[in-house]
């Protein structure tokens, strides 16, 4: 695991980094793992926690292997306990590629949300919703849309904070339940209560296409839609005019909790971009997408080419704070995105890319494996770590325990592998479900203040020396200093016997280290930057 940490120019940026404490580095570890499948294609799309375990919901193409559901459908779910044994499974046929949303107000409740062929528009695909309990059985199911269906690119949610859920897709006419459409593809949202009764619905569009990956609800009820849009400025409600009706800027829609629109803002350089997430903040939004840009309004957001991940931190009325770019010199996709305690982020995605802020990929020929990335609360990247193999990964959902646990489900087609290692892997099946728990083994490498005063390290920050200060009395025996790297690397390591001692630094790359000081009875550890 390697990243490049650029040089703090400000002495601000520098006080901070030093003297906040924080997690410094992680060295993520799989607690567990296991894989799920057919013989043939079988993708996870949703992971919630439940009662003993989790339960996983994605596609099967098989109906062997391990699917021995008796009802048939391709929606396949599982119930598996916390080390990964399957308890028991499901198959639908209601509804088609759901994604798995845990209910805000009704514990042991999950929302469903995909494609179907229900009543009122049993011919035609339409928007489906409905909740399961924790055994799988469906409470209620609903279609919407109208009698010409929907585009059938993808189906996005989230449940809302007065027990409903809202959905999102395209469209490409309107009646029924749309109650409006401008022309090609229309980016459509639809509000419901709690048992599927329809309270509104709002379309983004314009007379080109005009494309939705995602909804959030935010912290005053409202939402933000993260689309990707060609208009032309002129028609519709999305002011943007890329000025060309085949390249497509990233868009965040803003409406409020009755779908009232309230702005949206437009960003973008002269290829294609596009949003895909977003977190609600106190005083704004972190905004998630892809872009394929350097220029335009990506001028200067270290772009490293084809398609970067592209974090933007905004106010609460839209108007960008700060952005950058993050990848390598291939393909990275964001799937999913928390706040961390200390204010910062954790990103998860998928990379194809070894270079720039990427390293560590184990797959050839630039295939996909899973990235995890950590950014501190102004975007500077903290920390990057890959998982995979010599085959293809890919991360669909995630489950956020805490700051240092996380529950991954994913795909994969190869084990045993680099990191993965599955029991259950039939050997010339396709893709399988892929369930992993995670942890940052490095969770307690924060600065220890009760012994702080043991030692003093200066100057900070240092060019060339770092001199150590040891107090009167502190016990030298069985002592060992290290400096330690980003990555976790030890890269400098002796063992002290005076109370003055200084250190050459002037052969290690700039950026932030960690002074660890270690004997018998304390552990000491310090940051500090290298010019």
């Amino acid at each position: 695991m390697a990243t490049n940490i650029a040089i703090m120019k400000k002495f601000t940026q520098i006080f901070i980094i030093i003297f906040l404490p924080f997690s410094l580095f992680a060295q993520l570890q799989i607690d567990w793992q296991q894989c799920y499948c057919s013989t043939e294609d079988d993708i996870p799309h949703g992971v919630c926690e439940t009662n003993g375990g989790f339960l996983v919901i994605g596609f099967q193409d098989g109906d062997d292997g391990q699917v021995t559901c008796t009802n048939g459908g391709s929606t396949w779910l599982i119930k598996i306990d916390y080390d990964g044994n399957l308890i028991w499974q499901q198959c639908y046929t209601e509804i088609g590629g759901m994604n798995l949303y845990e209910s805000l107000t009704d514990s042991g409740s999950y929302f469903v949300c995909g494609g179907c062929r229900l009543e009122p528009y049993p011919d035609v695909r339409s928007l489906g919703i409905g909740i399961i309990d924790s055994t799988g059985v469906f409470l209620w199911k609903k279609a919407y849309g109208n009698e010409n269906g929907i585009t059938g690119y993808g189906e996005f949610g989230s449940p809302t904070k007065d027990g409903g859920f809202i959905g999102a897709t395209m469209i490409f006419s309107q009646g029924g339940d749309i109650t409006t459409w401008y022309g090609s593809l229309d980016a459509w949202l639809v509000k419901v209560d709690s048992v599927g009764n329809k309270e509104w619905d709002f379309t983004a569009g314009s007379a080109n296409q005009d494309l939705i990956y995602g909804v959030t609800q935010v912290n005053d009820n409202g939402y933000l839609a993260l689309l990707s849009s060609a208009s032309d400025g002129a028609t519709g409600n999305i002011s943007c005019n890329t000025g060309n009706s085949s390249q497509f800027d990233a868009v965040v829609y803003k409406v409020d909790s009755f779908g009232n629109p309230e702005w949206h803002k437009c960003h973008g350089g002269t290829e294609t971009d596009a949003f895909t997430n977003a977190v609600s903040l106190v005083d704004g939004y972190l905004i998630c997408g892809v872009t394929n840009s350097n220029d335009g309004d990506l001028m200067g957001c270290g772009w490293h080419g084809e398609t970067d991940i592209w974090l933007m931190r905004t106010d609460l009325a839209g108007n960008v704070l700060w952005q950058r770019c993050y990848g390598g010199s291939k393909r990275e996709w964001p799937k999913k995105l928390f706040q961390t305690s200390d204010g910062g982020f954790i990103i998860f995605g998928d990379t194809e890319s070894n270079n720039g802020d990427v390293s560590g990929n184990p797959s050839y020929s630039n295939r996909n494996s899973i990235w995890i990335f950590k950014i501190d609360s102004i975007g500077n990247l903290e920390w990057q770590q890959c998982i995979g193999s010599h085959g293809v990964e890919n991360v669909y959902s995630v489950v956020q325990h805490d700051d240092y646990k996380y529950t991954i489900a994913g795909r994969m087609n190869i084990s045993p592998s680099f990191d993965v290692n599955c029991s259950n892997f039939i050997y010339g099946s396709d893709f399988n479900y892929w369930v992993l728990g995670i942890s940052d083994t490095t969770v307690n490498t924060t600065e220890h203040s009760i012994n702080n005063k043991d030692i003093t390290i200066y100057p900070v920050p240092a060019k060339n020396t770092l001199n150590i200060d040891f107090s009167a009395n502190f016990d030298f025996k069985n002592t060992m200093t290290e400096v330690i790297d980003i990555n976790g690397l030890s890269i400098i390591s002796f063992k002290p016997d005076k109370s003055k001692t200084n250190i050459d630094i002037k052969n290690i790359v700039p950026g932030l280290y960690i002074l660890k000081i270690q004997n018998d009875k304390t552990i000491i550890t310090k940051k500090f930057v290298k010019q």
